[in-house]
């Protein structure tokens, strides 16, 4: 049992556990809750199991409160160092203490308090692992006079404190005839099948020497031992005793002899020799050992696998890092430009199409949703007054919809024609009239058919010039808008390599290059402010001149539509004027308004999905090789990245050299199963 000749266990241990820190995990520490009533040794079982004396009893040698011993491995104590921590419960014991072991005592006592918060003391060694013993205070027996707690508040604060699946149970209590454990009812309340429970029945010697023969001991032995669950018979130094056995050495060796005495007596009546593996607390101590052993063995696969995982994300990133610069090469620069400007051309004309890809959701927008962006806003009309309408009495289709690309362009000029359809004329006045018809008497037919045709002329204009400009607007905003669409596209395509487990190409690490990928959402930009200006220009050709309305007035038709009157009344001629003016009005409004969505649709819309690529794809084969270069800063992202391989080289050699020696502890603290010890 002699720890120090196992130093190397220790050592591998303490290893073990410093590579679980740096992989930024934790090895849980197990813990085992001592649960038994008063006086029946719980606490000398614990000093049994540290193989020296640290009493921590209180008052009378009971246990008011819990008691956490959290043994700590620390290569720097060749002796234990005790710490009793700070007590949340007593404000004067408010900071950390350390204490030599014989001073222990009569610190918990002052702290020995009823309170479900335990005494947190820390045993620091070289020569243990990390392990926690819990003492909880002792239940109360059904002749116990009432004390300070009732025993229901006692058995629910311990049943509390042992109810975590991952707490080992110990369940102690003395030797007696009869039925021997009174515990085990609280037991099976907590752990039914004792799957982590451990039964140890306490001054066994004194039991034995009652015994007369042979039949008599294994009937007691069999009626003693819980079916289904582990259960040890020790005898323990007694609390008179202890002042005799003040060091670890003399305390170890005193419990040996216990225990083979204990044997003596059962080989003298001629024991069944099955309990024998049951019978002393150097066998209970072996076998708790080995308990806690195999929690911290069930551990290094996990942490093996965990350190492999982190080399091969090294493994991943040194190779991630080098495509990269081999990505930095003049022609596979070139590729993949020419790859993402194709990808990023394929996303627009997918959603000009019509496309889920671009998550409607969350890209789409509804009309209303689209007004409130600066750069869309609402329609106005010659006064520059917004005009409010209701989507749904105007019939414009999908307007609650949230809707982007070519669904979102076609709703704008559907939109248009609806609010264009119900612009009027407006309030025509002498003043008017008579500005339209300027030098000319308004007394025949061609002089009243020219103020007519130059009124409705300037109406038209002054009504729907401010719908043009706002058309185009907007249609602008719904092509531009389309660029953050697609990027949010390729992103959920890299995540989903990600996901996935692919391996990035290096198309997808343009995204690291924002000149490059600026410069081709530039480009688009630039094609769509131009191509929008061009079409613009076509639309104004639809606001013809006075002339030109006059002569298709007069030639085409035949002056059909004017009535003039017959007298020489003013009054009568301004009022056909008016009325022509409105007919006319109507009529250019419906052409221009039809026109101007044929050409919209024509010289703005359709150009997306033909020259758009042309014209992008051509400037970026056209590109120079240091404009490339420039682009993608190759000599600033050349020594970042050769930086970078460097460093990631030095991490995973480091990997590869903990890996080596993670297997080399783990196989010692392996070896050490038989000889490991507290």
């Amino acid at each position: 049992m002699a720890a120090e000749a196992d130093a190397g266990v220790y050592l591998a241990f303490n290893k073990i556990v410093h590579f679980a820190r740096d992989l930024n995990t934790q090895v849980q520490s197990p813990e085992v809750v001592f649960v038994g009533r008063r006086g029946h040794g719980k606490t000398s079982l614990i000093e049994s199991v540290l193989g020296h004396p640290l009493s921590f009893v209180g008052e009378k040698g009971a246990t008011k409160r819990p008691v956490s011993i959290n043994l700590i491995n620390n290569p720097d104590y060749a002796e234990p160092r005790v710490v009793v921590k700070r007590d949340p419960v007593l404000k004067d014991f408010s900071s950390d203490l350390v204490l030599p072991l014989a001073s222990v005592e009569a610190e918990v006592a002052k702290r020995n308090v009823i309170s479900p918060v335990p005494i947190q003391i820390n045993y620091e060694y070289k020569f243990c692992w990390n392990i926690t013993l819990i003492d909880t205070p002792g239940l109360a027996a059904p002749n116990d006079p009432p004390g300070e707690i009732s025993a229901e508040e006692i058995e629910e604060m311990v049943i509390e404190i042992a109810r975590p699946s991952s707490r080992l149970i110990v369940c102690v209590e003395e030797v007696k005839d009869g039925n021997q454990s009174e515990v085990v009812s609280l037991a099976k309340r907590i752990d039914p099948k004792f799957d982590r429970t451990t039964f140890v029945f306490n001054k066994f010697s004194d039991q034995l020497k009652g015994f007369t023969s042979t039949r008599e001991l294994n009937r007691y032995l069999t009626a003693t031992a819980i079916s289904d669950a582990h259960y040890y018979f020790t005898t323990l130094i007694p609390g008179k005793d202890r002042p005799n056995y003040p060091t670890k050495d003399k305390f170890k060796k005193r419990l040996e002899e216990l225990q083979r005495d204990d044997m003596t007596l059962l080989e003298q009546l001629q024991f069944d020799k099955r309990y024998a593996p049951s019978v002393g607390v150097v066998s209970f101590r072996r076998y708790l050992l080995e308990q806690t052993w195999n929690q911290y063995q069930a551990n290094i696969p996990e942490l093996l696998k965990r350190l492999r995982s982190f080399k091969k994300k090294s493994q991943d990133s040194l190779a991630h890092i080098t495509l990269q610069l081999e990505g930095l090469d003049s022609n596979k620069l070139r590729g993949n430009a020419s790859r993402y400007t194709m990808t990023f051309l394929r996303s627009i004309e997918k959603l000009l199409q019509g496309t889920l890809e671009g998550n409607p959701a969350v890209n789409g927008q509804t009309t209303d949703e689209e007004k409130e962006e600066d750069d869309a806003g609402d329609w106005y009309n010659s006064e520059y007054v917004p005009i409010k309408f209701d989507a749904t009495e105007w019939k414009i289709p999908y307007a609650k919809s949230k809707l982007y690309g070519g669904q979102q362009f076609e709703r704008l000029l559907s939109e248009f024609k609806a609010v264009a359809d119900h612009v009027t004329i407006g309030k025509l006045t002498a003043d008017d009239i008579a500005t339209a018809a300027g030098p000319n008497k308004l007394n025949n037919a061609a002089n009243c058919t020219w103020a007519a045709s130059d009124i409705a002329q300037r109406q038209v204009r002054k009504a729907l010039m401010p719908l043009l400009e706002q058309l185009f607007k907007r249609a602008v905003f719904v092509m531009k808008r389309l660029v953050d669409i697609v990027e949010s596209m390729m992103e959920s395509q890299r995540r989903a390599k990600r996901r996935t487990g692919r391996s990035p190409n290096s198309q997808d690490e343009l995204e690291n290059f924002p000149f490059f990928t600026h410069a081709v959402k530039d480009l688009f930009s630039k094609f769509v402010d131009q191509t929008a200006q061009e079409c613009k220009a076509k639309c104004k050709d639809e606001f013809l001149s006075t002339r030109l309305i006059y002569w298709e007035l007069t030639n085409l038709e035949g002056g059909k539509g004017l009535n003039l009157p017959k007298s020489d009344n003013k009054e009568e001629f301004i009022k056909a004027i008016i009325k022509l003016s409105h007919e006319l009005f109507n009529k250019i409004r419906d052409r221009v308004v039809k026109n101007i969505s044929l050409k919209t649709y024509n010289y703005f819309f359709v150009p997306m999905q033909t020259e758009l690529w042309a014209e992008i794809q051509g400037n970026i084969t056209c590109m120079s090789d240091d404009t490339l270069a420039e682009l993608f800063s190759v000599q600033v992202t050349r020594a970042k990245l050769v930086d970078a391989e460097k460093d990631m080289v030095q991490i995973l050699d480091k990997f590869s050299e903990q890996e080596d020696l993670f297997m080399e502890y783990a196989n010692q603290f392996a070896k050490g199963h038989q000889k490991f010890d507290l």
